[in-house]
């Protein structure tokens, strides 16, 4: 539900696969997330999906609800769903929290204003296959600005510095998205989500050939890193050494692979990117989210 109480409903329904009558409490309609909105039985080992459920979107989560953020307006906000236990859900959210704390307050209240724009955003979900949001890497964020992914596997495995990298880096997404920022907008994809990591290839209708559109957005992302002081290469190298991702998903090594030469490459492949988009400006209407002297200063 990710706003407590609110954009659910209850409804009692006849399962014709396991012949049980049960309550399920739905997202209604006016949800604003966009992944899970078929609603299922929840009896154990059935899961089936329910047809003819218009007007919902969706199972609320059964785990335990963990808080995530506090928006303007009052509302509490908890995590959508996480497939991890209590504990490291838990230790996402304080992170989350921690990140907020960090960005300057012009982002951050940028980010809760917007959020509030949704209907339960944001919807935050900690789920083990990436797939389910269309996505690649380790984490990933909706167009829209009012969704984020993370793998969950991750959490309470990778250092917390870098999973704190890797909710900036998406709230840096997410921030461009929410004012819709002209490579951001030029790069989105069929797809519902920009990935961390590797990028889609696939073409948008109508628009003009760019070989580096998808790398563009992320060039201003690292820009916003470097200004909120977030190390984007230590966590690119950490990963390198440690986690193998490919198609099978994202699995730790055995043993970690020698530190000589991966921090090298992380920067090299870095400043080819960077090489290539000689031409990039930051935006000035977004340069306000940037840390100032004075915030630098404190």
């Amino acid at each position: 539900m990710a706003v407590v109480s609110k954009f659910q409903v209850r409804q009692r329904i006849l399962c014709m696969r396991c012949n049980q009558s049960r309550d399920v409490i739905a997202r209604t309609a006016e949800w604003t997330g966009q992944i899970r909105t078929a609603l299922r039985c929840t009896t154990p080992e059935c899961s089936q999906i329910f047809p003819n459920t218009k007007g919902t979107k969706g199972n609320v989560s059964l785990c335990l609800d963990v808080r995530l953020v506090d928006l303007p307006n009052g509302d509490q906000v908890v995590l959508e769903d996480y497939e991890c236990s209590n504990e490291n859900a838990e230790r996402f959210c304080q992170l989350f929290t921690s990140v907020l704390d960090q960005i300057p307050s012009s982002a951050r209240q940028r980010l809760l204003l917007h959020w509030q724009t949704g209907c339960g955003s944001p919807h935050v979900w900690l789920l083990k296959n990436r797939k389910e949001w269309g996505g690649s890497g380790w984490a990933a964020c909706s167009n829209d600005g009012l969704s984020m992914y993370v793998v969950s596997t991750l959490i309470g495995q990778v250092p917390d510095e870098h999973i704190k990298l890797a909710i900036a880096h998406e709230l840096g997404h997410m921030l461009f998205n929410s004012g819709n920022e002209t490579f951001h907008v030029a790069a989105r994809p069929k797809s519902i989500v920009y990935s961390s990591g590797s990028f889609s290839e696939q073409v948008i209708p109508n628009s003009q050939p760019d070989p580096f559109r998808f790398h563009r957005p992320e060039w201003l992302v690292w820009r916003l890193m470097e200004s909120w002081g977030f190390d984007q290469i230590a966590a690119e190298v950490w990963m390198e050494r440690n986690v193998i991702d490919d198609e099978s998903g994202i699995r730790f090594r055995e043993e970690s692979l020698p530190d000589e030469g991966s921090e090298a490459n992380c920067i090299r492949i870095r400043k080819e990117i960077e090489g290539k988009l000689s031409d990039m400006e930051f935006p000035a209407e977004f340069e306000q989210y940037l840390t100032s002297r004075d915030e630098m200063k404190a």
